[in-house]
């Protein structure tokens, strides 16, 4: 149906099946009929908002209202269900009119569910996006405790904060969960242009971990690391040159000391 009449719109009061299917999946076209038929009978402003909001109200649960309110108001904010039509019978200043009314009319029916959703924990649950469980975890790795000890001292204050913990510094050694107190490292060698150096930090986890592919997992690497400022650390592709080679060698020699 791409066009309500208006006895379709006191069919939203009686018919619940019909006013869900039209709130929920054609809220678009019922707002510009709603404009049409104000436009051919301008007294019935409030009439033609009335139904819409009893429709709303009345045969909409506390999820589908909220989500039903957002649409209509983002469209009316947006004006894409204006026609030509529509703005050569009432103009502009009409239908902010008409807006400004039925968005109060919407603004009262929200209040009320959130009101409802603060005293029912039911429902708030019903409505909160789900959280996803993630588990935070560290690399794969088989150096034993000596000599992560050992190659933490060596680069705790050039190529990590040097207020990293030495059980944060060892947390990333495990495939284990991460500890709720965990504290991520930072990454602080820079390269020439004052950013995270990062073939220094590939070739670190390169000679310090074991990966299931040839690159090292970015989810992990978000887990354990961040740069000098706190933020997200992203490694470039991957590139073996003689440059790449004396960080390899760098790392495994601290490693194998």
């Amino acid at each position: 149906m791409s066009n309500f009449t208006e006895q379709d719109f006191s069919r939203l009061i009686i018919d619940k099946d019909f006013a869900t299917e039209i709130l929920l999946y054609n809220s678009h076209e019922l707002l510009r009929s709603a404009y049409n038929l104000y436009s051919k009978e301008p007294d019935r402003m409030n009439a033609i908002i009335n139904m819409i909001g009893y429709a709303v109200e009345t045969h909409l649960d506390t999820k589908d209202k909220l989500n039903v309110i957002h649409t209509l108001s983002k469209e009316m904010r947006s004006g894409v269900v204006l026609g030509l039509r529509n703005m050569y019978f009432l103009g502009s200043l009409k239908i902010t009119e008409f807006n400004k009314v039925l968005n109060c009319v919407l603004a009262h029916i929200e209040n009320k569910e959130e009101g409802r959703i603060q005293e029912r924990a039911d429902i708030l649950k019903e409505i909160q996006p789900k959280k996803k469980n993630i588990t935070r975890k560290g690399f794969q790795s088989t150096l034993t405790d000596e000599q992560i000890k050992f190659l933490y001292n060596k680069v705790k204050g050039e190529y990590i904060d040097d207020k990293t913990f030495l059980k944060d510094f060892k947390a990333i050694f495990k495939t284990e969960q991460l500890p709720k107190s965990f504290i991520k490292v930072k990454w602080i060698f820079l390269n020439p242009k004052k950013r995270a150096h990062q073939t220094s930090l590939r070739e670190f986890l390169k000679a310090a971990m074991q990966f299931e592919t040839k690159e090292p997992d970015q989810n992990i690497i978000d887990n354990c690391f961040t740069d000098s400022n706190g933020d997200k650390l992203i490694l470039g592709k991957n590139k073996v040159s003689a440059y790449t080679e004396r960080w390899a060698k760098r790392f495994k020699t601290m490693i194998s000391h």
